[in-house]
């Protein structure tokens, strides 16, 4: 048991170059909308994808809940907005609708998620959002996918969703890399180096402070979302 305590750093290594040698070359010179549920998201599940396409593109992040569940909604637009500094994005727009409230027991409608996108995400020739799963399931992602794919089919314009990952991978840090590596080949593979992996923490602990819960932090320790993100373009 100590023995493989012990080589599981090694193997932690090994299997990150690995990711890292598998990873896209990034895009550039595209306007892209990020469409986000709630402030943190941009960190907790796509701060791989914006740190490879920030340098080269055009990034907007539109957020479409101020996370008021909790009462916090007014501190925590500041809070996206800092995290989104530390990860190279100054455009950020957060939305504030009854229509659209932070809640795990509301679908929000693709409808009003559309006529948001045409109001604040016409230029955008791409939008990047959750898939169908939501990565964590949470039904306000969920509707995310949906109003953008209803959107984007209508507008001709692409769309771009952060593969939902099984229990296991989703804390498995890079210890997937050698077992997947043809979904790189099927989309785009981002993956940061240590220094955009603490980016990524830093834009938890330091800017979305009211969020830090005992369960984030093994979030941003363990996730393979802190590291890598696996996007797909989807044909609408």
């Amino acid at each position: 048991m100590l023995w493989a305590l012990a080589f599981l750093p090694i193997f932690l290594s090994i299997t990150w170059l690995y990711a890292l040698h598998s990873a896209s070359s990034a895009p550039s010179g595209l306007n892209i909308t990020l469409l986000i549920a709630h402030p943190d998201d941009e960190a907790m599940f796509f701060a791989p994808t914006l740190l490879a396409l920030a340098p080269h593109n055009n990034i907007h992040v539109l957020c479409l809940s101020t996370g008021d569940a909790d009462g916090l909604g007014s501190i925590r637009q500041q809070e996206l907005k800092e995290s989104c500094k530390l990860l190279g994005i100054d455009d950020v727009d957060v939305i504030d609708d009854p229509e659209l409230p932070d809640s795990m027991g509301v679908t929000w409608p693709a409808d009003k998620i559309g006529s948001i996108l045409d109001k604040y995400a016409g230029k955008a020739g791409v939008v990047l959002t959750f898939d169908q799963g939501g990565v964590s399931g949470h039904v306000n992602h969920r509707s995310l996918y949906h109003g953008a794919k209803e959107w984007t089919k209508k507008g001709g314009k692409r769309l771009w969703n952060l593969e939902t990952l099984g229990l296991v991978r989703k804390y498995g840090f890079t210890m997937d890399a050698f077992v997947a590596p043809a979904q790189a080949a099927s989309g785009m593979r981002f993956v940061s180096g240590m220094e955009g992996v603490r980016k990524a923490q830093r834009a938890m602990t330091d800017a979305h402070k009211s969020q830090m819960r005992w369960f984030r932090w093994g979030w941003i320790g363990l996730s393979r979302y802190m590291v890598v993100n696996d996007v797909k373009e989807i044909s609408v």
